[in-house]
């Protein structure tokens, strides 16, 4: 349990995270100032399109902050109150084994979190879903998927969670070892999602020889990409939403397309889209943000160490012991928080790059324009953002800056 003096700037650091959250949705609710970027929207979207995407925006806005400061009160409350003590005392009397005491207590504490998040995600991932047309499946069905996925997920946290919190357990050298674990980690899950998780969840077929394919691969080879094949994720059957991804390593790569993308965009913008995916890997971005975000751990830990003495107590070699871990869970949830600027501002600057690598390969200004159009109006993309809302939390431009990369370009060409 947390030690009596530390309660009380625990209960601010908590606070003070809330307000950030509150601060920032009421920014959600603020449309970009600048009259020159709705004059942009309604350039490329009617009135309606833009009226709509944000509409679709706030109705997740409201239920996603307040699940996330529910669950930081719900943390805290564990945490300071020394519930969570009793269930530990009780693990140490049933298992023996520390790391079997650890897995069960994330197991516990992560099942306890996807209850608190059901009728949030419901709502966001279902209703919301259904209100503006993207639902395709019923309720019964989303449950059951919402549940296997959630076990699965739990599943995977634990394990990485459990193995690195031994390693902080067991060795002093760990803000060594974690950075690597986690890179191996990481790695791991890029192999395992697409040949294991995403079978689970969608039907998977190759893409029939054809022209669209014969395209992909003339595209590839001038990229100098070699892949292993083209496969069809089943995605319509249960939304609308259209997209595509590429993963893997070596010539083992595999492009994968959702057949929504198949049904409502041609050869060129899909095209497009599969050139935006292939600049990931010819500069390798996968693999430098990975690294990256390794060597921000590296950095991290000692940081978290000492915040997690001065203000907890403890330090992070005692804060990973199950009586410690909705603590633990709090720290990396506010960790997080406060990185997205940065890992954010990384982030889409990687995919600016790209967008700007689909369109001098494809030469297609126009297409990439077209593509973005009706990638927004399908997924229901909020068009005009407040600036620093997207800074904190957007991980890719927004659509009128992508579009304007477009525009730059035929603007060169001209």
């Amino acid at each position: 349990m947390i030690h009596i003096p530390c309660k009380d700037m625990f209960r601010i650091i908590a606070a003070v995270y809330i307000l950030a959250l509150i601060i920032l949705a009421f920014l959600g609710f603020s449309d970009d100032p600048n009259i020159d970027t709705l004059d942009h929207a309604l350039k490329y979207f009617s009135k309606l399109d833009v009226d709509i995407a944000r509409s679709y925006f706030l109705y997740g806005l409201i239920p996603t902050n307040t699940y996330r400061i529910i669950v930081i009160i719900f943390l805290l409350f564990l945490s300071v109150k020394g519930y969570y003590l009793h269930f530990a005392e009780l693990l140490a009397r049933r298992f023996k084994s520390r790391p079997l005491q650890i897995a069960v207590s994330l197991t516990v504490l992560f099942s306890l979190l996807m209850v608190l998040r059901f009728p949030f995600a419901l709502f966001t991932g279902f209703i919301r879903k259904e209100m503006f047309g993207l639902m395709k499946i019923d309720i019964y069905t989303w449950i059951f998927r919402y549940l296997s996925a959630g076990v699965i997920s739990i599943l995977l946290s634990v394990i990485a969670i459990t193995i690195l919190s031994v390693i902080i357990y067991r060795t002093k050298r760990y803000y060594f070892y974690i950075p690597i674990v986690f890179l191996i980690l990481s790695l791991t899950f890029t192999i395992i999602y697409p040949r294991f998780i995403t079978p689970l969840f969608y039907d998977t077929v190759k893409l029939p020889d054809n022209d669209l394919k014969i395209k992909i691969f003339k595209l590839l080879r001038k990229t100098g990409v070699e892949i292993d094949d083209i496969y069809i994720i089943n995605k319509s059957r249960y939304s609308v939403s259209a997209n595509a991804y590429m993963t893997g390593f070596g010539p083992d790569k595999k492009i994968y397309i959702y057949d929504s993308l198949l049904h409502n965009f041609n050869d060129n913008e899909v095209l497009s889209i599969i050139a935006h995916e292939v600049s990931h890997f010819v500069k390798e971005d996968m693999l430098i943000g990975l690294l990256l975000a390794s060597g921000g751990i590296f950095l991290i830990l000692p940081m978290l160490n000492f915040i997690s003495i001065y203000f907890l107590g403890r330090n992070l070699k005692s804060l990973v012991q199950p009586e410690n871990h909705p603590a633990l869970l709090m720290l990396l949830i506010i960790t997080i928080f406060i990185s997205k600027p940065i890992e954010n501002s990384i982030s889409r600057r990687i995919e600016h790059r790209a967008d700007l690598y689909s369109i001098n390969r494809t030469e297609d200004p126009d297409t990439f324009i077209e593509m973005k159009k009706r990638m927004a109006i399908i997924n229901r993309s909020h068009l005009l953002p407040h600036p620093v809302y997207v800074w904190f939390y957007y991980t890719h431009p927004r659509i009128l800056d992508r579009i304007k990369i477009a525009e730059e370009f035929k603007e060169l060409q001209n």
